[in-house]
């Protein structure tokens, strides 16, 4: 997936404040396809089932998309990369303009990461 997907997630208080639905930064091209029975599915998307597990009773969460990243960063990350998209089919120029101001969550995610997560 590459581009700011939708993903929905599910009540979790790593996405406290997001909303159910937020628009991802993705850029890969490899996914999850399966997860451990004792994880917890906690985020996904139309074309990545996996976009975020927890294990519950573990102080452990994995993401498939990026909220380390922020909006300038992935707008020039997809405009260095114009080559490697489009031989994937991809037009960095459209990612850009679909998705660059509908990335917003980053901040308060990193924010719900530490409070949840960290000692």
């Amino acid at each position: 997936e590459v581009g700011w997907p939708a993903v929905t997630t599910k009540p979790d208080p790593l996405f406290a404040g997001t909303g159910p639905k937020l628009y991802a930064y993705n850029f890969h091209f490899d996914e999850v396809a399966a997860a451990p029975a004792e994880w917890e599915v906690i985020a996904s998307s139309a074309e990545c089932r996996l976009h975020g597990v927890k294990r519950e009773g573990w102080p452990v969460v994995g993401l498939q998309f990026h909220p380390e990243v922020t909006v300038e960063e992935a707008v020039a990350g997809f405009r260095r990369e114009r080559d490697l998209l489009a031989a994937y089919g991809y037009e960095a120029e459209e990612i850009v303009a679909a998705g660059e101001a509908r990335a917003g969550y980053y901040p308060e995610i990193l924010r719900n990461f530490v409070k949840t997560y960290a000692p």
